[in-house]
């Protein structure tokens, strides 16, 4: 099957409705569903990265790295792919940024279709910024955002340790 490249043409052929009437509604829910994902992702990769076992990496990933920004995290996850795994995930660390860059949008702001575009206005100190993505931008991003979620479980059992003490005792 091909893959859809217009997002209102996907969304159509999840829902029997039409999406022109809800997309901007259907576009923040997929973004922000798919974005809790990568977020759980992300710190799963991080907590194994610096956990001294599996118990140590669930109380990481759970309650420390949930509680640094994405950005933060991203550096993070830079620093881990340096090592010797960035050529494996080059464009990881950027996907994440844009994605997100518009789930902080998504869930702050304020969506609009305009000229057949998706709009989305925030306010953020007093400042406007608007965000403006065509049907097909969000549709890479949103198939980019799989992509990325793929990729850091593919990177977590990377480094998963040899070690059988990783897991603990059987008890």
């Amino acid at each position: 099957m091909q893959e859809p490249t217009d997002l209102e043409q996907y969304f159509a052929g999840l829902h029997e409705f039409d999406t022109s009437d809800v997309a901007r509604h259907v576009v923040r829910t997929v973004v922000l569903e798919r974005f809790v994902a990568l977020d759980a992702a992300l710190n799963d990769v991080l907590a194994m990265r610096y956990a001294r076992d599996q118990e140590a990496a669930d109380v990481l990933a759970e309650r420390v790295f949930s509680r640094v920004s994405m950005q933060d995290r991203i550096a993070l996850l830079t620093t881990v792919l340096d090592a010797d795994l960035m050529d494996r995930w080059p464009f990881l660390p950027e996907v994440l940024a844009r994605v997100n860059k518009l789930r902080n949008a998504l869930a702050h702001g304020f969506v609009e279709r305009v000229d057949g575009h998706f709009r989305i206005t925030t306010v953020n100190r007093g400042s406007v910024k608007r965000l403006t993505y065509t049907s097909q931008e969000l549709a890479w991003l949103s198939w980019q955002s799989q992509v990325a979620w793929t990729e850091l479980r593919s990177l977590w059992a990377a480094l998963v340790p040899d070690s059988d003490d990783w897991f603990g005792s059987e008890s």
